[in-house]
């Protein structure tokens, strides 16, 4: 009786597995990119940074989808007593995906619209503390193409972007509200099953 039930099981596993496969509803992504802040801030170095996000994607519908992740970017903050310092990032992203297909070929138009959760950390070359902001609501919008790899199930997407985001640091025992808008170009790598 136990071996029936193994084998029931294992069909039914494989027939499941075989079903979600060849739906292509689920996505893993990982992008890294880089990042372009649109305004001159006091307290950036440099005006580009760079980061990446890891996310999992639901497509519900033919055309739209659902995702969630998470990301952490980083910019070249100015020196504070004559140490070298970053800006980090840490954000977990969430939104609404739209994706078409071109004329029966292997690329598709996207778009994404969605809000992102993070806070803000000003860390010294030894990754000490020196300000860290509470988390808050902040939103991004990208759009790209889509590369299917040949038959298979890993796809490539060029994309860039839109993040907005503001937060409050205690810099130097000053309270300063930093408003960082930044253009993303980035290029992911996805798996679909």
């Amino acid at each position: 009786m136990n071996t029936i039930k193994r084998i029931i099981i294992s069909v039914f596993v494989l027939l499941l597995y075989q079903t979600i496969d060849a739906q292509e509803k689920w996505g893993l992504q990982f992008r890294p990119g880089m990042n372009f802040a649109t305004e001159d801030l006091d307290i950036l170095d440099s005006q580009v940074g760079f980061g990446f996000e890891i996310s999992w994607s639901y497509k519900f519908e033919e055309h739209f989808g659902l995702y969630t992740g998470w990301s952490w970017n980083t910019f070249r903050a100015t020196e504070i007593d004559r140490n070298r310092n970053d800006l980090d990032i840490s954000s977990f992203t969430f939104g609404l995906d739209y994706s078409h297909l071109i004329n029966k070929t292997n690329l598709s138009y996207f778009a994404r619209f969605g809000g992102i959760y993070n806070k803000v950390k000003l860390e010294d070359t030894n990754s000490d503390i020196l300000s860290e902001s509470d988390y808050g609501l902040g939103w991004e919008i990208s759009a790209g193409i889509e590369i299917a790899l040949g038959s298979s199930t890993w796809y490539l997407r060029p994309q860039m972007g839109f993040r907005s985001l503001s937060r409050d640091l205690i810099i130097e025992n000053l309270n300063s509200e930093i408003k960082l808008n930044h253009i993303v170009l980035s290029g992911s790598v996805i798996k679909k099953f």
